[in-house]
């Protein structure tokens, strides 16, 4: 911020020059005017400290570190304490060129650079290359939804290599820096706090969003003191209907009478087809693998935590103590019915009792089907993902030209699924199974007999029971001692 003030005011005082340069010419062409007091040349003469804050501050801000860097770096920082422009660091990140993320119920995770995919894209937290996994996501790539975006101050993007760098990256190098004390205008206590709730229709609740950031710095701002935390809750409901891709029989697969039904992927049988013609139409025609309709209900809450020691002697010196935690839960229950028969050999089975077919796009857009096999699922699935790290960061000017960076520090990331389970209950032989795609080929009408049937009738499977607890844990931990020596 005292940089751009000091610019600011470097314009306005060479505005000002020009603008005395330009009175003082015109005043040797033009005839003589009333004098000028020595104390209103003063005062016209003293500009007040010009200071920009908000978000016209952070862009400026974000321009600067674009100019002093010689490579390819962009970034972004936070409007004011605990405020950063986006509620997920994914999606922040998006908002640079050449950035693209992926979504997870309706939120942001990972990010991939210039077309490449999320692994070959390196992040860093407060100089310390780190890794975070959550309980779906187990590889390479950076899970930006551990983390509350309140919790950090800035992002940079490189998607250049450096020779500061010590690793390079493919795609790009992702630095996040948490907050920092000094890094708040004024001495004293500094503190914000975010208090926001949103209510979702579907799920019918309403759900959290608290952040709270309190600091201290000396009059002299040489030594300084933040603790952070943030607290979220997310209950996303997700309902749609799927087909699984589509599939097709083929007519010319007969035996050896020369009938094609029940050979491949062909029906059964079909009730309605009197000519050749129109047996081979409905063979040849698309139909959906599993037709289904699906809903999932997500719950998440996501705590995170930081602090920070900062000591700043002198321009030249500086010494920076973070620690952060986070972490990261949510169960999924994902109930759907569906219709297996079309997958399987059991298509063979299958007979056809009303049907009605889309020319143009060659598919069974709508069908009666007898002897179907049913079900109805549940799955739920529970996963929980912490980030521990803390990093001692030192930097001394020794010149102009050398430049010492001691950074030191270990971050360890765990991702676990304590529980994943489902259940499912299938009723074979059910009669006038209905789907129809006729008004709206993205909205389809289902309708089975399976609802006028008693569950405890069906036959019960468990697929899946409970699993051993799987845990993933990364750890990094460094120390080095870079330098940057006399340039060319």
């Amino acid at each position: 911020m005292r940089r751009t003030n000091t610019r600011t005011l470097c314009a306005v005082g060479v505005s000002l020059a020009a603008l005395m340069g330009a009175s003082a010419a015109a005043a040797q062409a033009a005839p003589a005017s009333a004098p000028v007091t020595q104390d209103a040349a003063q005062d016209a003469t003293v500009v007040d400290e010009i200071v920009v804050t908000g978000f016209r501050s952070s862009l400026q801000q974000a321009l600067n570190i674009k100019r002093r860097e010689a490579g390819a770096v962009d970034a972004i920082l936070a409007e004011d304490m605990a405020d950063f422009p986006d509620q997920n660091l994914a999606e922040a990140i998006q908002r640079l060129p050449g950035v693209t993320i992926d979504r997870v119920n309706g939120q942001g995770t990972t990010i991939s650079v210039r077309g490449l995919g999320s692994d070959f894209t390196r992040t860093r937290i407060n100089g310390l290359e780190a890794q975070a996994a959550s309980g779906g996501n187990r590889n390479r790539s950076f899970d930006f939804s551990m983390f509350a975006s309140e919790l950090f101050n800035s992002i940079k993007v490189r998607k250049t290599q450096s020779a500061e760098i010590e690793e390079g990256s493919l795609g790009a190098t992702v630095d996040l820096q948490t907050g920092r004390p000094l890094d708040f205008g004024g001495s004293g206590l500094n503190s914000a706090l975010s208090v926001q709730s949103s209510y979702n229709d579907l799920s019918e609740k309403t759900v959290p969003r608290l952040a709270g950031l309190l600091s201290w710095s000396n009059e002299d701002r040489t030594f300084g003191a933040l603790i952070s935390v943030a607290y979220s809750e997310r209950s996303p409901i997700l309902g749609s209907f799927n087909t699984t891709r589509w599939q097709k029989g083929d007519p010319s697969n007969v035996n050896a009478a020369g009938n094609p039904y029940g050979r491949g992927q062909n029906f059964g049988g079909c009730i309605p087809c009197t000519t050749t013609a129109q047996r081979d139409a409905v063979l040849n025609a698309y139909y959906p693998r599993i037709p289904r309709y699906t809903l999932g209900n997500t719950q998440e809450d996501r705590l995170g935590m930081t602090g920070a020691l900062q000591w700043r002697p002198s321009d030249r010196t500086e010494a920076v103590l973070d620690v952060l935690w986070s972490r990261f839960n949510s169960e999924l229950e994902s109930p759907n019915i569906e219709a297996w028969s079309f997958s399987r050999a059991n298509v063979n089975s299958v007979v056809v009792r009303d049907y009605a077919i889309d020319a143009d796009k060659n598919i069974l857009s709508y069908g009666v089907f007898d002897n179907m096999l049913v079900r109805a699922e549940n799955g739920f699935t529970r996963n929980e993902s912490n980030f521990y790290q803390a990093s001692l960061n030192v930097r001394h000017d020794f010149s102009d030209r050398l430049h010492g960076n001691l950074k030191v520090g270990a971050n360890r990331s765990e991702a676990r699924t304590p529980l994943n389970v489902a259940y499912a209950f299938e009723a074979a032989g059910v009669n006038g199974y209905t789907f129809d795609f006729r008004e709206d080929d993205r909205r389809r009408a289902s309708t089975t007999a399976l609802t006028s049937l008693r569950v405890s009738a069906l036959p019960w499977s468990m697929r899946r029971a409970a699993t051993p607890a799987a845990i993933l844990t990364t750890r990094s931990a460094p120390a080095h001692w870079p330098t940057t020596g006399p340039t060319l």
